[in-house]
């Protein structure tokens, strides 16, 4: 049996949760960079409230990302959801969709880096995990995430995570009735 692709689903303890700050001062780099597309712009459903350049709800908050069968991650969303119920509906939209994304390459905050993100109608909805030192590896690797996506399996569930950010396991249904994430 081949192993497919996995998008999961995985929450942030808080505000200040380490992994949201990177998640978060990556994707503002990223967007501040995309002057063609101009800043990632958010769906008003998928969100709360707003604070400073990031993008926060007011209860709860996640992200999707993108993992290769070896559990690599090959892309992110550009989002920041208030639940997984959201969360998860869009991937579903977008992964309907797939077909219509665009991919976009823009230079780095540092001479010789590039980074990458894919767009539905102009709007950034997914980008790469990292920044690559040529462009031609970034048109590849977002051209891999964009074929890794359109037959990945989409997870049921939100994972559960340590403090330190480690997964343990995937969220129950019954656990997922009652929280937000």
């Amino acid at each position: 049996m081949t192993s497919r692709p996995t998008v999961l689903f995985a929450s942030f303890r808080s505000e200040d949760d380490p992994l949201r700050r990177s998640w978060t001062d990556f994707r503002d780099q990223l967007g501040a960079l995309a002057a063609p597309i101009g800043r990632l712009r958010q769906e008003k459903t998928l969100i709360k409230r707003r604070s400073g350049n990031a993008t926060i709800p007011a209860e709860g908050s996640g992200i999707w990302r993108l993992l290769a069968p070896n559990n690599r991650e090959l892309a992110r969303s550009s989002y920041i959801y208030s639940s997984f119920t959201l969360a998860r509906d869009h991937v579903v939209r977008l992964h309907g969709d797939a077909s219509e994304l665009a991919v976009s390459v823009v230079r780095g905050p540092v001479p010789g880096s590039y980074g990458w993100f894919l767009s539905l109608n102009t709007t950034p909805v997914m980008m790469g995990p990292r920044w690559y030192e040529r462009s031609n590896t970034c048109r590849s690797a977002a051209q891999g995430a964009l074929l890794a996506f359109q037959s990945a399996r989409i997870a049921e569930a939100p994972l559960r995570t340590t403090p330190s950010g480690r997964r343990t396991r995937q969220t129950t249904m019954r656990e997922l009735e009652h929280a937000p994430w």
